[in-house]
């Protein structure tokens, strides 16, 4: 029996943005007909759902986008509050009319329950050791310079040079003369 054909890497990436997509859209019209149910609506048609969505959609991308732009210039990895209300700032969001609004308008739980989104992925790293280090083994080394660490835990694979051990020619390198460039 032949194996099944694979499909490309750029192919899975189209498949799985699109699923994403569906996902997330699936759930912004749950939210939208949610807040227009809180507002009084008792009908909403397919279409006008759909440009809400999207005009939702836009919304948090904008926001999203901003807030972390305030995060990197900050030379931070992740948003706090004080990036998102400089980003509301922004886009002329008024935080006291946010507030209000939460105050004023009854909050409905979610219908669905809703996993950690995006999913986190696999690791795709491989170790081509074949597992952790064994003790004593030619590729476990530290891979720390501390001078109060000669410890041989850490992993350098196999097929890697060992890294050089503080105090080979007094100052860490492990690299002496001509052999670093430097001439003595």
């Amino acid at each position: 029996m032949p194996p099944e054909p694979r499909a490309s890497p750029a192919i899975y990436g189209r498949i799985t943005r699109a699923m994403s997509e569906q996902y997330t859209h699936a759930l912004l019209r749950t939210v939208v007909g949610q807040m227009c149910q809180s507002l009084g609506w008792n009908a909403l048609q397919s279409g006008a759902c759909d440009v809400l969505v999207d005009i939702l959609k836009g919304y948090l991308h904008t926001v999203a986008k901003t807030t972390a732009a305030y995060s990197i210039h900050a030379n931070r990895t992740e948003p706090n509050l004080a990036d998102l209300a400089l980003a509301f700032g922004d886009l002329g969001i008024n935080l006291s009319e946010v507030s209000e609004f939460c105050r004023e308008v009854e909050s409905n739980p979610c219908v669905h329950t809703v996993p950690k989104y995006p999913f986190p992925k696999k690791s795709s790293h491989v170790c081509l050791g074949g597992g952790p280090p064994r003790a004593g083994a030619r590729g476990a080394r530290s891979t720390s310079f501390s001078s109060d660490e000669d410890s041989d835990e850490g992993y350098i694979p196999s097929y890697l040079p060992p890294l050089p051990q503080k105090g080979e020619d007094g100052n860490g390198t492990g690299l002496v003369g001509e052999e670093w460039g430097g001439g003595e």
